[in-house]
């Protein structure tokens, strides 16, 4: 994920097939975002009008993975 701290969009790169299942505050809300596919292994994410600390869920195809990321305004 990078950049991470973002303003709202940025951008997730990987080697295996990798699908967001979902983006979560701290509280567990569940956040709406947009995926753009960039090509086979880079997407472009954005969550809108929202900052703070957020988890972003990934599943690969035999694993799921969480990884935390800031958003300022």
């Amino acid at each position: 994920i990078y950049p991470n701290p973002t303003n709202g969009v940025f951008k997730v790169q990987s080697q295996v097939n990798l699908e967001i299942q979902g983006v979560y505050s701290l509280t567990g809300e569940s956040i709406e975002f947009k995926v753009s596919h960039l090509s086979n292994s880079l997407q472009e994410v954005s969550i809108d009008g929202k900052e703070g600390v957020f988890f972003i869920l990934f599943r690969t195809s035999d694993r799921n993975y969480m990884k935390k990321l800031m958003v300022l305004e």
